[in-house]
């Protein structure tokens, strides 16, 4: 297959899974998702291979590695989100890209805690000056926390 075939084979298979998603099929829209991502990543290492330019090798290693987050593959999105980021990406790219490895580091330092989010959970993370791995000062932390709080009414 080529690259638009790839892609939009595992585009198909990815839609399917969110409709897995959607009906808390949660073990088949695993098992789709990781399938989307294998044929996601053919394509974008086909592009990559095949110096096919940018934007269109970036667009398509930032597509494998949200694929990769879809099923857990932390480091194999950490990969191609490295490679995406040292080519030469659009700046709005370059920052979608940013964005998804605070995701996958944010996932990654979950599962590394053992800890598991349902949907309707959430975790509060503190970080800035004052605070460090294993300390804050009191009043940041409670400052932070009230607004979080005030955030979480209006929504």
């Amino acid at each position: 297959m080529d690259i638009k075939e790839l892609h939009n084979k595992s585009m198909d298979i990815a839609d399917e899974a969110d409709i897995q998603k959607k009906r808390g099929n949660n073990e088949d829209a695993v098992s789709l998702y990781k399938a989307a991502f294998e044929l996601e990543s053919q394509a974008a290492m086909l592009a990559y291979e095949q110096h096919i330019g940018e934007p269109s090798i970036s667009i398509l290693l930032r597509s494998a590695a949200s694929l990769a987050l879809s099923c857990n593959l932390y480091r194999e999105a950490e990969k191609l989100i490295s490679l995406a980021l040292c080519g030469e990406p659009p700046a709005e790219i370059a920052d979608e890209l940013r964005d998804l490895m605070e995701n996958v580091n944010f996932f990654r330092h979950l599962e590394l805690r053992g800890i598991e989010l349902s949907e309707n959970e959430v975790q509060l993370v503190i970080a800035g000056k004052g605070v460090g791995f294993g300390y804050a000062k009191a009043e940041e932390v409670i400052d932070r926390i009230e607004v979080f709080q005030n955030l979480a009414m209006r929504t």
